[in-house]
C-alpha cells in the first residue's frame, strides 16, 4: 500500500481492490524513440538535402544530412526518451485504490491530483474501450458521482474486472446502508 492511500484510511476503511495503469502507455513513446532511432541510424547514409542559406549568397547549398539528420533524429529520440520518462512515472505515481467505503485515485508526486469519491455517492460506472482497448485488456473507467461528477480512471488494465469489483462494492454499501437506515426505523 502507498503512503498517499495509507495516510487518508479511515479508521475500519479496508482496501478491496487495487487498479493498474496499462503498459500500453508506453508504446508512443518507444515508437517515437525507435523512430527517432531509425533516422538517426539511416541519416548518415541517405546524402545531401538541399537547403536555402538566405543569410549569405540566396542560394541552395548542399547540406549534408548526416549532420542535419543526425540533430533532427537525436531531438526526435530526445523527445521519445521524455516522453518514456513521463509514462513511467505517470505508472509510478498513480494510486488507484477501491475499499470498503470509497473509490480513491491519486496521481503525480509534485504536482498531485486526487479524486476521492464515497461509494453512498457513486451512482453508476461505465466502462469505454477502443478495440485495441479490447483486444489489449485496457480501457477507461467512468465513476458517475451524484449530482453530475464524473471522474475518469483512464488507460487501466482489466477495465471489465475492475468495473465488476466497483459495482460489489456500491451493491454492498447500499445494502448495509439499507440495513442501518431499517435498524434504526424499524
Amino acid at each position: 500500500m502507498s503512503s498517499y492511500t495509507r495516510s487518508v484510511l479511515m479508521p475500519g476503511e479496508q482496501i478491496r481492490a487495487h487498479g493498474v495503469l496499462h503498459w500500453v502507455m508506453f508504446l508512443q513513446p518507444l515508437l517515437l524513440t525507435a523512430i527517432g532511432g531509425a533516422f538517426a541510424v539511416a541519416a548518415p547514409k541517405m546524402g545531401g538535402l538541399p537547403l536555402p542559406d538566405l543569410l549569405k549568397t540566396g542560394a541552395m547549398p548542399e547540406i549534408p544530412v548526416d549532420k542535419l539528420g543526425s540533430w533532427l533524429a537525436m531531438g526526435v529520440v530526445m523527445m521519445g526518451v521524455v516522453s518514456l520518462l513521463i509514462a513511467f512515472l505517470r505508472q509510478v505515481t498513480t494510486e488507484i485504490v477501491l475499499t470498503n467505503r470509497r473509490v480513491i485515485m491519486k496521481v503525480g508526486i509534485i504536482q498531485r491530483s486526487t479524486v476521492e469519491i464515497l461509494l453512498a455517492k457513486v451512482e453508476s460506472a461505465s466502462i469505454h474501450q477502443s478495440i485495441l482497448g479490447r483486444l489489449m485488456g485496457f480501457g477507461n473507467v467512468l465513476v458517475h458521482g451524484t449530482g453530475g461528477a464524473m471522474s475518469p480512471i483512464r488507460c487501466i488494465t482489466s477495465p471489465i474486472e475492475f468495473h465488476n469489483v466497483l459495482m460489489m462494492l456500491i451493491e454492498k454499501a447500499r445494502v448495509h446502508r439499507e440495513d442501518v437506515s431499517h435498524d434504526l426505523h424499524g
